[in-house]
């Protein structure tokens, strides 16, 4: 409980200066409305602990997912469980993010009524991951504005935030800008993660991302990297966290987006990511696009943990495994790298 200490003395001095009144000028009313204000305090404990024990704190989500940066509608509804009621009631909320093992409160002023009438806020989330939105207590105060009192309800929702969008198209896979090397156009999105096994000639319906832009210019005709798969059994997509939250989120932005595009191709791919928990990586594999969010929700109850070199752990832990596509970030820039394992 809260005493508001100010109001609790206007309350006694209207008590004194009514008394005064009644003691100087008599009279029935007067004497009447001093027993008036005199009952009002003990009625309106006896209410307002009637009115505390019997309440109920009612939350509910829209959704138990979302993308990065979508609003989400919040739901609250403080029953009073009696016809009688207060107006003024205040839930404190503590949101946290599992992934990133960060939290803040934040507090909504409502209504307290016996109807039954849901209210609802809009909440935006920043960061990926899991948010575990709970209400620990609720501050409920007496009709009369003298004290505000403290109920423990501990009602929790939960919403995942998945990143936003498919990965976007780069305009250089197109076109012969930049003179980029064999290494550098493996790096950059929007090019296959596979060996180049020989150059050919351009036959129509090649696509145009396996163009041979310098070799093209040079022979001044269109010629053809034919590629081939890194492994005829899997393709392993290895994330890397990062200390600086932006940046992480930037980094299982690109691999949620690479896996889908993966998936949907129908490539046979997986993912990887360093536990600390388990002091191993989890490995997830996908059938369909439905794997996908269920596998980056499992991922976002964990706590990210930067690793200081996830290439050396994948060699000491699992040894047995050749290549694989590493996302990372490397000076504020998101990168995808191919790494030969057996090295």
């Amino acid at each position: 409980m809260r005493i508001r200490v100010g109001r609790l003395i206007g309350y006694i001095l209207a008590v004194a200066v009514t008394a005064a009144i009644v003691a100087v000028f008599g009279g029935t009313f007067l004497f009447i409305m001093l027993m008036m204000e005199i009952v009002a305090l003990p009625i309106d404990i006896i209410t307002s602990m009637l009115m505390l024990r019997k309440s109920e704190l009612l939350v509910s989500l829209g959704t138990d997912h979302t993308q990065k940066g979508d609003l989400v509608l919040i739901g609250y509804n403080l029953r009073a469980g009696m016809a009688f009621s207060s107006y003024e009631a205040a839930i404190t909320l503590t949101i946290r993010n599992t992934f990133y093992g960060t939290s803040g409160q934040t507090q909504i002023a409502i209504p307290v009524n016996h109807e039954g009438e849901m209210h609802y806020v809009h909440l935006r989330f920043s960061l990926l991951g899991y948010y575990e939105i709970t209400a620990d207590h609720v501050m409920i105060r007496d009709v009369l504005g003298l004290a505000d009192l403290k109920k423990t309800v501990d009602k929790s929702v939960g919403v995942t935030v998945f990143p936003k969008g498919d990965r976007d198209t780069c305009s250089y896979a197109l076109h012969p800008s930049g003179g980029m090397t064999e290494a550098e156009e493996t790096d950059r999105c929007g090019n296959d993660f596979s060996d180049v096994s020989e150059i050919r000639e351009y036959v129509p319906g090649d696509r145009p991302r396996d163009i041979h832009w310098k070799l093209s210019a040079k022979r001044d005709e269109l010629m053809i990297k034919q590629r081939e798969a890194m492994s005829d059994e899997q393709l392993i997509v290895v994330v890397e966290f990062t200390e600086i939250l932006e940046e992480n989120d930037e980094v299982v932005s690109e691999a949620y987006s690479l896996i889908k595009e993966l998936v949907r191709s129908n490539v046979n791919t997986q993912l990887m990511w360093w536990s600390a928990a388990d002091e191993d990586f989890r490995r997830k594999r996908f059938q369909d696009q439905g794997d996908v969010d269920e596998a980056f929700s499992e991922m976002f109850g964990e706590r990210a943990e930067m690793t200081e070199d996830i290439d050396r752990l994948m060699r000491s832990v699992h040894p047995e495994i050749m290549g694989y596509i590493r996302v990372y970030s490397s000076d504020g820039q998101v990168k995808e790298a191919v790494v030969d394992g057996s090295r």
